[in-house]
């Protein structure tokens, strides 16, 4: 071989060795590696199984916010699978309001300003559910400082920080609550210091929104009622149970306040007393109320029964309601004397009309009270001057309006003219009692709320109210939570029924029970068993007497232990609804007694009939619809005049007023649905309601009535013909003895032959007219004897007074008592029946004579022994024609003036009287619409008629009594 290939051969195997060792220095090299990276795993195997295991969640993020790594625990924390999360940035599950907090810390992170730090923050799953973390970053550097990654831990806080958001939110509540509360709260510790008083406290004492807690209330208020209260404090204290009392303290405004003041124990989380919380409110309103309601009473009752005028409560009837002792010592009768009269019985006649339209101005409102001068007749029948003030009280309230009449007696004033006329004043004192108004009217709906709403902010599982029976004790379940519907209606009965924490009004403690608690009283109730009760609260709703009217309880299914705090807030609900129970116990009561109006009136016998001013009727009850025979659907389309037609006018002529209010009973005639017409007996008067006048109609059929009395005044009006048949022989026999002598003269001169025609005709035409006049009588009579069965229809009275004088006069003339007749040229016309109307006046002349034979001897000469005077006159401003019959007789005893229209009340002897005259006469004018009075006058006694004046002319056709003229002397 050559030198050259040798070399050539050196060379290459040199190579080849140095690839060799290289080779072998590589694989050395390798292998220190592996050994190294092997040794590093070791070292790093425990760092990441913790990273792996941890019970928090750990991530590595590159700066720009992208996951490196993360662990299972942070998976489980976000929802995410790792593989998923991985190609997620922070960003993709941070809530936006949270990224920029976030993105500012780990700014100081990469800055150098802080190391870590921890914050509150919020993720969103992968099912979209909304998590609470804390996350706590750092940042990891390399070698040379500059920042690598960040190395974040994450903890789960979702549910501690929502029981934080909870219990921060239920602390807002209370707070608002007793911020806002209505009442004067407060708190104080063991040794008398306050705590925390609320806004409405420091308004109504004026305290400034300065630091309290630690002062006195002696330090506080500065005032001298500090002790007392301390003293109380300390008392619930010492017995550890929640008492209430009224106290007066200075307001703000210095002026004394009085407040209601319930206090009681607080307990911290040990159940032990921690001081003493307090709930007030000011009471000084309704306090004086009651007692201004009180002292007005007393002043009126004594201004009432111990003034020194008369005072007297009058029916718009005229009938006496109360009389003070000085009202009858001035008119001279006992109380229970003037209750059996009216104002017209003791009323002068010659006042009377004018105090009858004064009182009809009042009742009618067209004047608010009068004041006027007149007399009363005094039981010893001597007048006495009295100064008359009247008002009339407000006719908007439940109670029926009456009139107040205050009088003075000027008897001596009047007697000596020394003084003007003094004038009592009267003021109608009116109380109208406001009721505080609730906001929601619907009581359940009002308290079916509350019971939801306490469910909700005490979280327990019931909410039951009860309210007690108005009858008795017993409570039963009027609204519930949603939760407890089903037991709505249900009764609350407790296993002891004679627990006093419970039932009794003398102790309104709050009671809280847990089931196997051996010191929790045993109220366990089929209400509780149904519900499966474990722990219940219960505390009162308390009337203003602090009688139980409710219960309001809460039940829980599982254990739960109930703060002062919590029982507090129940009894303030339960005095709230305590007001919404009392003004729904009032609308039930005034619901039932409108039903039992319903009833009374549905039931009535009478017929009420309840129009309008224009008469149009509004209501009618079902004794209309029997009465009248329309159904109730007609009735109350129709008219008051449909069915009761206006039979007479005022003197002025003005029917269109609408109907007339009549204070006292009258007889009228109504019309069937037949058309046919019935006697009715008709009574209305009139209030004020919102749609304007409204008049009430009592109607009474008296069809039966009506035949009866009928019956009796045919038998007394035959009784009277029987009285006057002497009086009526010696009528007939002076137009006989006329007759007989114009004949017997006639047959003389015929014998004597000296009788001519004319002596004959004159003679003959004498004849003719007594023969009419005998005529008349017995027309008259058979007229007025006849049974009356008309109906009402205008008359001329003047013509019945005539002709009742004419038919007495015979026989008065034989007795020797002259007979004196007044009446005017002309006069209106009356609606009635003539014949009753001669029948009232000849019983009334015939009583006059009897009273001329018991005082005076019977004349058998021309000597006059008596005298009756009969007058008639019309009032036009009162539309009355007035009839008065006067006798000389000497009058009627006062004891039985008062009795003299009784049904068969009479003066005369067993066998003679019987005593229906005057009780038929009454009845009579009683059902013309016309009053009859009796009053003893100078030596005698008076009767007067008033008969209201019609304005229909009457009836030329119709059947009249014949009109008599008295005999002319020949």
């Amino acid at each position: 071989m050559s030198l050259d290939m040798l070399g050539s051969m050196n060379d290459a195997g040199a190579a080849i060795w140095v690839a060799l060792i290289l080779f072998v220095a590589l694989l050395i090299g390798v292998a220190v590696a592996l050994h190294r990276i092997n040794r590093l795993k070791g070292r790093l195997r425990p760092y990441l199984h913790t990273f792996e295991t941890a019970s928090v969640g750990m991530t590595h993020l590159t700066l720009d916010g992208r996951w490196i790594r993360v662990n299972q625990k942070m998976a489980e924390i976000t929802g995410y699978p790792i593989d998923e999360l991985i190609q997620l940035t922070f960003e993709d599950i941070s809530l936006p309001e949270d990224i920029a907090r976030n993105a500012e810390m780990n700014a100081k992170l990469v800055a150098g300003e802080i190391d870590s730090y921890s914050m509150e923050k919020r993720y969103r799953r992968k099912d979209g559910q909304i998590i609470w973390v804390k996350t706590t970053p750092a940042l990891a550097r390399r070698s040379d400082g500059s920042p690598h990654y960040f190395n974040t831990v994450i903890e789960d806080i979702d549910a501690l920080k929502r029981s934080q958001l909870a219990l921060q939110a239920s602390e807002a509540r209370f707070r608002a609550f007793w911020d806002n509360s209505p009442f004067n709260q407060s708190i104080k510790d063991t040794l008398g210091n306050l705590q925390e008083i609320n806004q409405t406290y420091r308004r109504t004492f004026g305290i400034p929104d300065s630091a309290v807690a630690g002062q006195s209330l002696s330090v506080t208020h500065d005032a001298a009622w500090a002790p007392q209260v301390d003293e109380f404090d300390r008392e619930v204290l010492r017995t550890q149970t929640t008492r209430t009392a009224d106290i007066t303290v200075p307001g703000k405004d210095g002026e004394d306040i009085i407040i209601r003041v319930t206090k009681f124990p607080v307990f911290d989380s040990n159940n032990e007393v921690a001081g003493v919380g307090g709930v007030s409110y000011d009471i000084t309103s309704q306090v004086r109320a009651a007692q201004e309601i009180r002292e007005r009473e007393e002043r009126f009752r004594a201004t009432f029964d111990q003034a020194a005028v008369g005072i007297a409560h009058l029916s718009f009837e005229g009938q006496w309601l109360r009389i003070n002792a000085r009202y009858c010592e001035i008119v001279g009768y006992t109380e229970s004397e003037l209750r059996k009269l009216s104002f017209r019985d003791i009323t002068h006649p010659d006042d009377l009309s004018d105090d009858l339209d004064d009182r009809s101005g009042l009742i009618a409102g067209t004047n608010d009270a009068y004041t006027r001068e007149k007399r009363y007749i005094r039981k010893d029948g001597s007048p006495v001057w009295v100064a008359v003030t009247a008002s009339k009280t407000d006719q908007s309230g439940s109670q029926e309006p009456y009139l107040i009449v205050v009088i003075e007696d000027i008897t001596n004033r009047k007697d000596t003219e020394l003084a003007l006329a003094a004038r009592a004043e009267q003021q109608a004192a009116i109380m109208d009692i406001g009721q505080r108004a609730l906001s929601e009217p619907d009581l359940d709906l009002l308290l079916n709320r509350t019971a939801n709403v306490i469910t909700k902010i005490m979280g327990v599982d019931f909410c039951l109210i009860s309210q007690r029976e108005r009858a008795g004790s017993a409570f039963s379940i009027i609204a519930a939570s949603d939760t407890g519907r089903k037991y709505i209606g249900w009764p609350v009965e407790p296993r002891i029924r004679h627990l006093k924490t419970v039932f009794e009004a003398a102790a309104l403690t709050p009671v809280i029970f847990h089931r196997g608690d051996p010191e929790s009283p045993d109220v366990t109730s089929p209400i509780m068993e149904d519900i499966g009760t474990v722990s219940a609260a219960s505390v009162i709703i308390a009337g203003e007497d602090n009688t139980p009217r409710g219960i309001l309880i809460i039940h829980n299914r599982t254990r739960r232990e109930f703060t002062q705090d919590e029982v507090t807030f129940l009894q303030t609900v339960a005095n709230i609804l305590s007001a919404a129970i009392s003004r729904d116990l009032i609308a039930s009561d005034l619901a039932e007694r409108e039903e039992m109006l319903d009833t009374v009136l549905e039931n009535a016998a009478d017929a009420i009939i309840v129009a309008d001013a224009r008469g149009d009727i509004i209501m009618a009850n079902r004794a209309s619809e029997d009465i009248f025979g329309f159904d109730h659907a007609a009735i109350v389309r129709m008219n008051l005049r449909d069915l009761v037609p206006i039979t007479y006018q005022s003197a002025s002529g003005n029917s269109d007023a609408g109907p007339r209010p009549q204070f006292s009973t009258r007889e009228m005639i109504g019309i069937h649905q037949d058309q046919s017409r019935i006697p009715i007996e008709v009574a209305m008067t009139q209030f004020e309601s919102p749609h304007g006048t409204m008049h009430i109609s009592l109607v009474r059929d008296i069809t039966e009535q009506k035949s009866l009395q009928s019956q009796l005044t045919q038998a007394s009006k035959l009784a009277t013909v029987g009285e006057m048949a002497a009086g009526i022989a010696h009528e007939l026999n002076q137009p006989l003895n006329i007759m007989r002598m114009a004949a017997d003269n006639v047959l003389i001169r015929a014998d004597a032959g000296t009788a001519d025609l004319s002596y004959a005709q004159e003679n003959l035409e004498l004849i003719s007219e007594q023969a009419g006049r005998m005529g008349k009588i017995i027309l008259h009579m058979r007229v007025f004897s006849r049974q009356d069965t008309s109906d009402f229809a205008p008359f001329n009275p003047g013509r019945a007074v005539r002709n009742s004088c004419e038919m007495m006069r015979g026989q008065l003339e034989l007795e020797s008592i002259a007979l004196d007749i007044q009446l005017p040229q002309d006069n209106h016309a009356v609606l009635g029946s003539e014949s009753q109307l001669e029948q009232v006046l000849i019983n009334m002349i015939t009583n006059a004579r009897d009273s001329i034979r018991e005082t005076s001897p019977v004349g058998d000469g021309p000597e006059v022994v008596g005298s009756i005077s009969v007058e008639l006159r019309e009032d036009t401003e009162d539309a009355v024609v007035c009839i008065r019959v006067r006798d000389t007789g000497g009058g009627i005893p006062d004891t039985t003036l008062e009795r003299i229209f009784d049904p068969f009340f009479t003066t005369k002897e067993v066998g003679i009287g019987t005593g229906l005259g005057l009780s038929v006469s009454y009845g009579i004018v009683n059902a013309m619409g016309g009053t009859i009075v009796a009053q003893n006058v100078d030596g005698g006694c008076e009767f007067m008629v008033e008969l209201p004046i019609t304005q229909e002319e009457e009836d030329a056709f119709a059947t009249a009594l014949p009109t008599l003229q008295a005999q002319e002397p020949r």
